[in-house]
């Protein structure tokens, strides 16, 4: 006898107490590489190992692992380079959430309420955008604020950090299925949303107060 030789690899091994779906087949052959079929007189010693434990213990426990959270949260780049800093009903501000990796939103009921940013304006949410609904990841969300009559705010900004994105009845979730931590960046921090740009909201709508001309008082004719 020679060496022992695997006439048949196994197929669909797995480290995890799960059967191979082929069975290994191992053999005894001589220096030509033949099948030992009987012999009396050699002794051969085999050691099999029955997992991949027997040489490595390898541990993967992701509990400790940080969850998706947000690393800031500001206006869309539209609205930071637009002149204005007034708006008004009819107006439509975007809002973007940036997150430290990507995550997805997924609905758990059907026709349910989007997640919503809650915002210091009397009764003022911005709506996540519609593309933001169709289950791929993004390490940004985009939320639409709609300005309606009744809204003023002196500086439009969310209304806490620890309760204004409101999930409803979606799902906000890195791709291993994790939940993330919509706590948002203290109020008046760098990463906060008024950081980005003072912005004012206004229903009050112009009006003419008064119609005055630089000339005195008297009859003018063509090319005056």
């Amino acid at each position: 006898p020679h060496r022992l030789s695997i006439l048949r690899h196994s197929s669909g091994g797995w480290a995890g107490n799960q059967p191979f779906l082929i069975q290994p087949k191992v053999a005894i052959v001589d220096a030509g590489g033949n099948v030992i079929s009987s012999d009396s007189s050699s002794i051969v010693t085999a050691h099999l190992s029955p997992s991949l434990a027997f040489d490595s213990k390898v541990i993967i426990n992701t509990a400790n692992d940080a969850v998706p959270s947000i690393l800031f949260i500001e206006f869309a780049q539209n609205i930071k380079e637009d002149g204005r800093s007034m708006y008004g009903p009819g107006d439509i501000i975007h809002i973007d959430v940036i997150f430290d990796e990507e995550v997805t939103v997924f609905p758990f009921v059907d026709n349910g309420t989007p997640p919503r940013l809650m915002l210091n304006a009397a009764g003022a949410y911005a709506e996540i955008v519609d593309e933001y609904l169709q289950g791929l990841l993004e390490s940004k969300l985009r939320f639409e604020y709609l300005v309606q009559e009744g809204h003023s705010q002196l500086e439009l900004d969310y209304l806490s950090s620890e309760t204004s994105l409101v999930r409803n009845d979606y799902t906000i979730e890195d791709a291993f299925g994790r939940d993330a931590d919509l706590v948002l960046p203290a109020l008046g921090l760098g990463a906060s949303l008024s950081a980005s740009k003072k912005l004012e909201i206004s229903d009050k709508r112009p009006a003419i107060k008064s119609i005055d001309v630089d000339v005195p008082s008297g009859e003018y004719g063509a090319g005056n």
